[in-house]
């Protein structure tokens, strides 16, 4: 009883041990070689040894450098412990690398390869599907046999099983597949690979079409539609390929065609989605193409949508890059040059156009002479100046053809567009009209303030006032940077804004006294409502005294001082008013009452 005991344990020496332990992955391969002719004994012992540590991971790698060797001397050595080496996932559970040694195996061992071996041992190994198919290349019989395994096997298929069922699913498991793949979870790779399976078994995605494309209603998937992950996989599209039959396809075209709007932004979500699954099947794609078409000028700031456009308007530019070079008249050239720009300058940034649309100008410009050239610019600027007079001089109803017309009058270099744009300098625009209004208010902000440098005060004004237009509140700094230090202004404030605000006022002594009378500078906006509504009443025929005391009465808005601080004025029983006391800022402390307060008027006239 003792002898079969050691009979069944299998014992290596130490010599071997310590060789298992020293390998390094990298000469593992050599080193064994050179056992198998030097020492074939110890080289079997080496063997038994790194079978029975293949759980640990140094002795793993140098297991599959040894296996995946061309050395056919290996096989005699690892002969005795290929059913234990093909236990190994079962024994030490799914490794990424196991694949590799399986392929290994089963190159070297293809006696013990079987359908349940594949299913149980193989496929579980990340890289594992790919293995079990190059095995059923060799034995197609096995195909069903696969798949029935897996079926029996699993509750919910992986991503790798429903790879090798893509290949080998019969029509016998189609109900089957068909429930897992309505299960109410969100769609996933799995998905995917599920759809391609059902749609290679004749007939296995009757009746379900719809209803699978109700499957992909969650934001996130239409994103990854054309992620360059799974794309570059292939897996979406597969699927979809398997979705869509051609009449299918047709019937889902023809009413997304009658629920387009001109937007489709305005399509329904699931309207979206069937326009998404038409485009990623490449032989359903010319199917979207009138839709497509009109969607060149947006953007959508949806990932999946402007994809998916971008693939229509790439084919759009190289067609019009390709007229423009074949044309053989000119007006055929510029058309060709302005259907590009509609598709690039609506929808990019405007710091970006000069870049977006260089290739337009690559193309064209060797192709005219100066001449050329000035006579189509000038024909293209004169349709944007005629559009902009029709617009009312706001733009906002301008057509984006008149834009694309400037923008190539611009590309072709002509002068006269900067001065097109002069009206139009201190607009909100956007597009092409933005960046080239940027250009030209750059330049005549420069040019405003050469001149403001060089200008007197009195001819400082208008200038300012032009750059204030711009948003250059800066000129009020250069403005006030030429006054005399005894200027009246000068000794108001420190303040540009409030120095240039009091030189307006023609009047000084009344600017002086109301400023005396409603608080100085910081009631500055008082005073200037009260400058103002003094002129106002003068213009009227109000006479001057009146209309400065009525001014300086109604310069205050009512709520604006604490009640406390009020005294009411009446005349004949009747409020006609109020004064608000004011008093000199003074240190923390009890108040004097020895002080008189100032007082003002407070009311309606």
């Amino acid at each position: 009883m003792l002898l079969e005991a050691m009979d069944s344990v299998q014992l290596t020496n130490p010599r071997a041990q310590f060789l298992v332990r020293s390998l390094k992955r990298e000469q593992a391969a050599e080193t064994f070689d050179r056992l198998t002719w030097s020492d074939p004994d110890l080289a079997d012992q080496v063997a038994l040894e790194l079978t029975n540590q293949a759980g640990d991971r140094k002795a793993f790698q140098s297991l599959s450098a040894i296996l995946a060797s061309k050395r056919p001397e290996v096989s005699r050595h690892f002969a005795p412990h290929k059913d234990s080496l093909l236990a190994t996932t079962s024994r030490h559970g799914a490794r990424e690398g196991h694949a590799l040694l399986y392929r290994s195996l089963l190159e070297r061992f293809p006696e013990a390869v079987g359908p349940e071996l594949l299913v149980a041992e193989v496929l579980p190994n990340e890289g594992g599907a790919r293995v079990v198919l190059e095995q059923l290349e060799r034995h197609p019989g096995w195909g069903e046999a696969v798949a029935d395994r897996i079926h029996s096997r699993s509750a919910s298929p992986t991503t790798e099983e429903w790879r090798v069922l893509s290949q080998t699913a019969t029509p016998r498991h189609r109900d089957w597949l068909a429930a897992q793949l309505l299960r109410p979870s969100k769609p996933g790779p799995e998905f995917w690979q599920g759809l391609e399976a059902l749609g290679r078994i004749p007939g296995g995605l009757d009746g379900l079409r719809q209803s699978l494309l109700d499957r992909l209603s969650l934001e996130p998937e239409l994103r990854r539609l054309y992620a360059g992950d799974v794309m570059a996989l292939g897996v979406t599209r597969e699927g979809y390929a398997a979705l869509l039959d051609q009449d299918f396809a047709r019937s889902l075209a023809d009413k997304l065609q009658s629920a387009y709007q001109g937007d489709i932004q305005k399509l329904s979500p699931a309207d979206q989605r069937a326009l998404l699954a038409l485009g990623s099947v490449s032989h359903h794609r010319e199917l979207i193409r009138p839709i497509a078409m009109q969607e060149l000028e947006r953007r959508h700031d949806n990932a999946a949508l402007d994809s998916l456009v971008d693939t229509f308007r790439s084919e759009h530019q190289n067609e019009q890059m390709r007229r423009m070079g074949e044309a053989p008249e000119i007006p055929e050239k510029i058309q060709a040059a302005r259907e590009y720009l509609r598709s690039v300058v609506h929808r990019v940034i405007p710091s970006s156009l000069e870049f977006q649309t260089r290739p337009v100008l690559e193309r064209l410009s060797p192709q005219l002479s100066p001449e050329q050239k000035a006579q189509q610019a000038s024909a293209l600027l004169h349709e944007f100046v005629q559009a902009a007079r029709a617009s009312k001089a706001d733009l906002s109803d301008l057509p984006r053809s008149a834009q694309e017309a400037l923008w190539l009058a611009h590309l072709l270099g002509d002068p006269g567009v900067s001065a097109a744009l002069q009206p139009y300098l201190s607009h909100s625009l956007s597009g092409p009209l933005q960046a080239l209004t940027s250009e030209a208010r750059s330049k005549e902000i420069a040019a405003l303030k050469e001149q403001l440098a060089a200008s007197s005060l009195e001819q400082a004004r208008p200038l300012v006032e032009r750059l204030l237009a711009h948003g250059e509140d800066d000129a009020l700094e250069l403005w006030s940077e030429r006054l005399a230090p005894d200027h009246w202004a000068a000794q108001y404030s420190s303040d540009p804004r409030k120095r240039y605000d009091a030189s307006s006022v023609g009047d000084q002594d009344l600017f002086r006294e109301f400023s005396f009378r409603l608080g100085g500078e910081a009631e500055h906006e008082a005073i200037m409502r009260a400058c103002a509504e003094f002129e106002r009443l003068v213009g009227e025929g109000v006479p001057v005294e009146q209309a400065r005391q009525r001014a300086t009465m109604d310069y205050l808005i009512p709520g604006r001082t604490q009640t406390s601080q009020r005294v009411e004025l009446t005349r004949q029983g009747v409020q006609v008013g109020s004064v608000r006391l004011k008093s000199k800022n003074r240190a923390a402390g009890p108040p004097d009452s020895s002080a008189t307060p100032k007082i003002s008027r407070y009311g309606s006239g």
